[in-house]
C-alpha cells in the first residue's frame, strides 16, 4: 500500500487542513508545502515549512515518514508538530513516540516532548510543560487521531476557555478522530457527542 500522490501548499497568511488517503489528517501552516508521492510500503510524506499531524495508525508494517532537508520524522500512529525554521527541525509531540534521525543521529520523543535538531549538532530532547503553547498558530483548530475524550476535552478547554466534564471512566477512554476548523465551540462539542454517542 501507498499514500495517493497530493501536493498541499499555503500561502503567506493561508493555513489549510486536508485529510490523506490513508486518513492522516493534515493542518498545513502559513507559507508550507507538503508533498505526498506513491511509495510502496511506506507512507511517505516531504515537508518544506510547518505542518501538524494526527497520523492514522495502520501498524509496524506500513510506518509514516515525514522527510525535511533537516531530518526525518518516523512515527506509526500519533500527533505530531513539525516545523522546519532557517537551520534547524522543531518536532513537538503530543501523543504517542516518534522517532526523529538527524545527521546521522537519531532520538526518540514521547507524548509532552520536542526536540530542536540543527544540522551541526545532536538532538537534544526536552521535556515541555505545555503543548498547546507551542501550537497557538494554530488557533482554535484541532486535529484528533484516536484521541481519548477525556484528553480532547482538555485541548477544546484550551483552545477555548471552556469547562469541560467527561462523566464517567468508560467515556472518557473512548476516542475520537477527525479535524476543526473554523468551528465554533458549541459545533465542536455537538460532532464529538454525535460521533461516539
Amino acid at each position: 500500500p501507498s499514500l495517493q500522490m497530493q501536493e498541499l501548499v499555503t500561502g503567506p497568511s493561508e493555513t489549510r487542513m486536508a485529510q490523506l488517503s490513508d486518513g492522516t489528517i493534515v493542518y498545513l501552516a502559513p507559507n508550507s508545502t507538503l508533498r505526498v508521492k506513491p511509495t510502496p510500503g511506506v507512507r511517505e510524506t516531504w515537508l518544506d515549512g510547518r505542518a501538524f499531524f494526527g497520523v492514522a495508525k495502520h501498524g509496524q508494517d506500513w510506518p509514516f515518514l515525514v522527510r525535511t532537508d533537516r531530518g526525518v520524522v518516523h512515527v506509526l500512529g500519533t500527533r505530531f508538530e513539525v516545523a522546519t525554521e532557517e537551520e534547524r527541525l522543531r518536532l513537538v509531540v503530543v501523543d504517542g513516540t516518534v522517532d526523529l534521525a538527524t545527521g546521522g543521529e537519531k532520538v526518540q520523543l514521547h507524548s509532552g516532548e520536542m526536540s530542536l535538531a540543527r544540522p551541526d549538532s545532536q538532538a537534544v530532547v526536552v521535556q515541555v510543560e505545555n503543548v498547546e503553547e507551542l501550537l497557538e498558530w494554530m488557533g482554535a483548530s484541532l486535529v484528533f487521531e484516536n484521541t481519548s475524550l477525556e484528553k480532547a476535552a482538555r485541548e477544546i478547554e484550551s483552545r477555548y476557555g471552556a469547562t469541560i466534564e467527561v462523566r464517567g471512566e468508560e467515556l472518557g477512554r473512548r476516542t475520537t478522530s477527525g479535524g476543526f476548523t473554523d468551528r465554533s465551540f458549541d459545533e465542536i462539542i455537538s460532532i464529538i457527542c454525535r460521533v461516539t454517542s
